[in-house]
C-alpha cells in the first residue's frame, strides 16, 4: 500500500502519481531505513531491475 505525510506537499505528489499510473521502481530502504529516492515509470515492463549498488552507498543500479 502506498502511502505518504498528510500535508499539501506529498499527498498531492502521491495522488498524481497514482492518478496518472505512475509506479514507483524502488521498493527498500536507500537512507537510514526510508524510501527517500523516487523512480517513477509508466510502463513497469519497461524497468527490469533496481538494486542497491554495493559500489557506492548512495548508488541505486537501475536494469532496463
Amino acid at each position: 500500500m502506498l502511502n505518504s505525510p498528510n500535508d499539501c506537499i506529498n499527498r498531492p505528489f502521491l495522488d498524481f502519481t497514482i492518478e496518472h499510473g505512475f509506479y514507483q521502481c524502488i521498493d527498500f530502504a536507500t537512507r537510514e531505513g526510508n524510501i527517500l529516492d523516487i523512480i517513477l515509470t509508466d510502463d513497469d515492463e519497461l524497468i527490469t531491475a533496481v538494486k542497491p549498488s554495493l559500489m557506492r552507498r548512495l548508488a541505486i543500479l537501475i536494469m532496463f
